[in-house]
């Protein structure tokens, strides 16, 4: 995950040089409280991004996960 705070968002790439296509990643970011702001489907190597211009400033924490298996988290702080 990276912070962009020129257009308000974070942006997530899952490099993966093999992977099954029927597989399914989705992503998941939490705010500080724990509390699931926003989930997006995603496939390896094609770049997406959470909007944040409507979330406040702190502590979010951003879960990759496979088929409801979690294979990474990530801190990250949002600042305005």
């Amino acid at each position: 995950a990276f912070l962009n705070l020129e257009v308000k968002r974070i942006d997530v790439l899952f490099n993966k040089v093999d992977f099954n296509r029927s597989d399914k990643y989705e992503v998941i970011l939490y705010n500080a409280n724990g509390v699931e702001v926003a989930r997006k489907s995603l496939q390896p190597n094609i770049p997406m991004s959470f909007s944040m211009s409507q979330q406040l400033a702190g502590l979010y924490l951003v879960v990759l996960e496979k088929e409801g298996q979690i294979i990474e988290r990530k801190k990250v702080i949002w600042a305005k």
